[in-house]
């Protein structure tokens, strides 16, 4: 379990953001930052939006 928490810590600090290093974040919340935090550099990429018809699968698990 430790090896989990880790992995969400790194990937806690490798987001940019006060939102993250304010307070403590949630494991679900951790996962919907790194979504939407993925998802705005692949538009600013010019790639398409994650956030679409085509991964609402994704959306809807997560979210």
């Amino acid at each position: 379990m430790s090896q989990i928490n880790t992995a969400f810590e790194t990937l806690r600090r490798a987001m940019p953001g006060e939102n993250v290093d304010e307070k403590k974040v949630t494991k679900i919340s951790t996962l919907r930052l790194a979504m939407q935090y993925i998802n705005e550099l692949r538009i600013i990429l010019g790639q398409e939006d994650l956030m679409s018809s085509s991964s609402s699968d994704v959306v809807d698990v997560v979210g």
